[in-house]
């Protein structure tokens, strides 16, 4: 659990904390919406952040940590399988001099109901286990409770009706230094997401 919470943790924090902007190529609004969202389900996650306003190089670092580092961890796996099942449409936008906002229609896997589910699966499994096993027994098997945690989400994210919700949100960006960069909220956070920041409270 504390790795699934750690991955979580960091996702919403390097969308959160404040730092100077990377220069990218995007010259349109809508162009930068588009790279972000596409290296974020290509599971490319710094590439993603060059697109972002707000970031520091100590969550950058903890990205990589996370998902190239120890990309084959069950855990980093579910996430990027979630990213890679994320789809968008740009609706319109609304673009005045150096601010823009994009309407943008998000679908992703619902995160918050997944890991919910899981949360639930574990407490049964885990109240069945010491009703039949000892003290000593259940003790041990909770002490590689990040890896079965991590192998039932992969398999519920692998799953063919895996839930999924829809969110339309406006998503306002800012030009500097000629790039455009998305300005993130908690309704941004949310819909990339799948609502995964309701269920941490990171509201």
């Amino acid at each position: 659990m504390k790795k699934l919470l750690l991955l979580t943790i960091i996702l919403v924090l390097v969308f959160t904390m404040g730092a100077c902007s990377q220069k990218n190529k995007s010259n349109t609004p809508e162009n930068s919406v588009e790279a972000f969202l596409d290296s974020y389900k290509n599971g490319d996650i710094i590439k993603s952040m060059e697109y972002v306003e707000n970031k520091t190089s100590t969550e950058i670092e903890q990205i990589k940590k996370n998902f190239i580092e120890d990309k084959d961890s069950k855990s980093s796996q579910a996430f990027l399988k979630t990213f890679s099942k994320i789809e968008y449409k740009i609706i319109n936008s609304d673009v005045k001099k150096d601010f823009a906002i994009i309407n943008t229609e998000i679908t992703a896997p619902n995160l918050s109901k997944i890991i919910g589910q899981l949360i639930e699966e574990i407490s049964s499994d885990n109240m069945s286990t010491d009703s039949i096993q000892s003290r000593e027994d259940t003790l041990e098997k909770m002490a590689d409770m990040d890896m079965i945690i991590g192998d039932k989400l992969l398999e519920k994210i692998n799953s063919d009706n895996i839930p999924m919700v829809t969110k339309t949100i406006n998503i306002k960006l800012v030009k500097k230094n000629g790039s455009w960069l998305i300005k993130t909220n908690n309704e941004f956070k949310r819909a990339i997401t799948g609502n995964l920041v309701n269920t941490i409270y990171f509201d």
